[in-house]
């Protein structure tokens, strides 16, 4: 059969390991105050890469991942550059887990692991109910990209990965005595946007 895939999600994952700035966040997480979330914890400060001036060269080098990612996926016509607002840290303890969320006010968003546990994992969820409904009414014991509903990732220290900040996700309860720590940001884009047409097509030529 000639299947294809449509609207497809980019999701980057990639080492970017520095163990002088894992060493850093680890000493600003015990520096910091947390709050409640809902299922783990968060810093109450929410501009983490800005109060922090010893990270403004690990915040470049994301910003630069973010608009090369930005470039390879979109591919804008228009100068336009991506940079990050927000940033956080995250603790889920014992018996905590991150709840199933996205992120609003915000374009691409990102996270950083700074310690995670034995066979970690970050789950996305697919966007559309009506498409997660659907997908629900059939049983199956082989999942695949056209029947699956949820898709996880391994994740491990000094991984970072950017997803778009629609994207539904969360993070499994932590059944350890680790503590699972991660550095989160949201991003905005700067530049020129937008144009007299209302949308874009693409047509798919016959092989």
């Amino acid at each position: 059969m000639n299947i294809h895939t449509i609207f497809p999600q980019p999701i980057y994952l990639n080492k970017f390991e520095s163990n002088k700035e894992l060493d850093l966040l680890l000493t600003i997480v015990g520096e910091e105050n947390f709050t409640s979330n809902n299922g783990n914890l968060f810093s109450e400060e929410t501009y983490i890469l800005d109060k922090h001036l010893k990270l403004s060269k690990f915040k470049n080098a994301l910003e630069k991942t973010l608009n090369t990612f930005f470039q390879e996926t979109y591919k804008p016509k228009n100068d336009i550059e991506i940079y990050i607002t927000q940033s956080w840290l995250n603790v889920t303890k014992k018996n905590m887990y991150h709840h199933t969320h996205y992120h609003p006010n915000s374009f691409l968003s990102g996270v950083f692991y700074i310690s995670t546990l034995k066979n970690d994992t970050i789950e996305f969820f697919i966007p559309n109910q009506m498409q997660d409904s659907f997908i629900k009414t059939f049983e199956t014991d082989d999942y695949g990209p056209f029947n699956s509903s949820k898709i996880w990732f391994p994740v491990d220290v000094g991984l970072l990965t950017i997803f778009p900040s629609y994207l539904q996700h969360g993070v499994p309860l932590n059944d350890t005595e680790e503590d699972r720590v991660s550095l989160s940001f949201n991003t905005f884009v700067n530049g020129t946007l937008g144009s007299r047409e209302r949308a874009t097509e693409i047509i798919l030529e016959k092989s």
